[in-house]
């Protein structure tokens, strides 16, 4: 949905890459869209802001040599724009990228985090590609959590074990400053709360079991310890993430609760 992008990657990139117009108009469309036109078995995925280190492909290539992994994450590390502004770790899947709370080691997850990833191509296939109904269209953020529809899907037909974690596999992901300011994580927050309640409804509550986890056990500790610090010690970046974290959990309670009540009144719009 871009054709003077389009005209200079292909000038940029003849004889490298293979430049094609996506098919509908957002993420999750442009993602099938590459689907339809891969040839390997494994597709990696990595978004246009993420830049991955020199061992990525290999350590994915030795994690898929295990039959049993259908799909995999990557470690994502933000690449702040002003590192003064840098939100607090368990807010970072604001920006795309791996977050406290978020599984340390190697082993399974519910859902890779989108700038960079892999799945066998013909697992994806038999889900029908990235779930068209989650995702940001038009380059708005109206709707998150395609990763999490499409791979609930996936490991509900190949097992609870078949989506993994690669740690040693790690991509950078850029984070402008302007994702870090309150009135984004304002925005973020509401629309992560949305998409949940959309998940929830599509494939029931169990769906949540990893993100009620992240609630109690991290962002409310880390809540308590940033206002914990900031009312003993004036510490302005303790408070200025406390802040981050009670607006991040009052705009998803918010959302998640506003799309339940519609779905329950048959109001809610697509995602």
């Amino acid at each position: 949905n871009n054709p003077s992008l389009e005209t200079r990657l292909r000038a940029a990139l003849e004889g490298e890459a293979v430049v094609v117009p996506n098919d509908g108009d957002g993420a999750a469309d442009a993602r099938t869209t590459a689907l339809r036109r891969a040839k390997g078995d494994v597709l990696v995925f990595v978004d246009d802001d993420a830049w991955v280190e020199p061992s990525f492909l290999e350590i994915l290539a030795e994690g898929f040599a295990d039959e049993r992994l259908v799909a995999a994450g990557a470690r994502v590390v933000p690449e702040w724009e002003d590192p003064a502004l840098a939100l607090p770790p368990e807010l970072y899947w604001v920006v795309g990228s791996t977050y406290l709370g978020h599984r340390e080691d190697a082993g399974p997850i519910t859902r890779p985090i989108g700038a960079a990833m892999a799945v066998r191509r013909a697992a994806l296939e038999a889900v029908g590609g990235f779930h068209p109904d989650f995702g940001p269209r038009k380059g708005k953020k109206t709707s998150s959590n395609e990763e999490l529809a499409t791979f609930t899907l996936v490991a509900r037909r190949h097992g609870p074990d078949s989506v993994g974690y690669l740690p040693g596999a790690v991509a950078h992901h850029f984070a402008p400053a302007a994702r870090c300011r309150l009135d984004y994580v304002l925005q973020r927050s509401y629309v992560e709360g949305t998409s949940k309640a959309d998940a929830r409804v599509l494939f029931g509550s169990e769906v949540m079991g990893h993100d009620r986890g992240y609630v109690r056990s991290v962002l409310l500790g880390e809540l308590a310890r940033h206002a914990g610090r900031a009312l003993r010690t004036g510490d302005r970046l303790a408070a200025r993430a406390a802040v981050l974290d009670v607006t991040s959990l009052a705009a998803a309670a918010a959302g998640y609760g506003v799309r339940l009540a519609a779905h329950r009144l048959g109001r809610a719009p697509r995602s």
